[in-house]
């Protein structure tokens, strides 16, 4: 295939293994990052690496000179629709031919989660540009799960609420497809990435003891005191209070939609949670001790 791909949030888990997975199918991407030395740590030899930051226009024109093809996926920070705004309008002003975007599920003016709206307003950038775009939205990633499994325990108060998992690493692989060979019926889209099944956190529980061989139950706790764990590990108040919300939605069977999209991008099943679970037996057992930290939604 000819032509160049930038990837934004290279160093991130998404980012990462789309790098490696373009790289493997022949298309050496282009990387924008803020620190060269450490990408390079990070991705080795698989993409050239820009330095640059989403904040600045001027830095994302130099790195889209030349490409045809631009993947978005940003930090959620209060910062984020600012710097989506700017790839998207580098990508007019350079002639990109495709933008694939990373979103949070049900993304828009109506979320009740705060970067859900942030998220949706740059959706809706996209959507009404003259770029061809694919966004792909999901609900929760399988990795959240280390930093929730702590003291023998996942704490939230999403009840008995499901939430459709899905691996960073298929979500990458669903990026890739479409980066590569984007099929007609994903041009223009929203369309939505999951596991191959909603699972409540008491089946969590037991899916991730069964696989690791460790204790783990579910504790479900008020919603404030979700908020107030994360504060403690130093999340502002908004994350905090979205994380909150997040469990709200899953309690309200918001979050389960189960898909076939990464199968029909793919050509291949997505992972569930027991072989998640088995291949990081290891991580898990580590997380087990610490108290409960931070943990993202989408």
């Amino acid at each position: 295939m000819s032509g160049t791909t930038l990837v934004t949030g290279a160093t991130g888990r998404v980012g990462s293994e789309l790098v490696r997975l373009l790289a493997a199918a022949g298309v050496r991407p282009r990387a924008l990052v803020r620190d060269v030395e450490r990408a390079r740590e990070k991705l080795g030899d698989a993409a050239d690496l820009v330095a640059g930051d989403l904040n600045r226009p001027e830095d994302l024109d130099a790195a889209l000179a030349g490409v045809e093809r631009l993947f978005v996926l940003t930090a959620t920070s209060r910062g984020q629709l600012t710097q989506e705004r700017n790839a998207i309008d580098a990508a007019v002003r350079a002639g990109v031919r495709h933008v694939v975007k990373l979103s949070v599920l049900d993304a828009g003016r109506e979320s009740p989660l705060r970067h859900g709206v942030w998220q949706g307003d740059a959706n809706a950038l996209l959507v009404s540009s003259a770029v061809d775009h694919t966004v792909l939205q999901l609900a929760f990633f399988m990795q959240n799960l280390f930093g929730m499994v702590a003291g023998g325990a996942i704490r939230s108060s999403a009840g008995d609420g499901r939430v459709a998992m899905v691996d960073a690493r298929d979500v990458a692989a669903a990026a890739a497809a479409v980066l590569t060979d984007c099929p007609d019926w994903a041009r223009n889209e929203t369309l939505v990435l999951s596991g191959p099944e909603a699972l409540s956190f008491d089946d969590t529980a037991k899916v991730l003891a069964e696989a690791t061989g460790i204790p783990v139950r579910h504790l479900p706790v008020p919603r404030e005191q979700v908020a107030a764990m994360l504060r403690q590990f130093g999340a502002e108040e908004w994350y905090a209070e979205d994380v909150a919300v997040f469990n709200d939605l899953i309690a309200a069977g918001r979050v389960q939609a189960v898909t076939d999209t990464v199968r029909r991008l793919t050509g291949a099943e997505p992972r569930s949670l027991g072989d998640f679970a088995r291949e990081f037996a290891a991580v898990f057992q580590r997380a087990a001790a610490p108290p409960p930290g931070g943990w993202r939604a989408g």
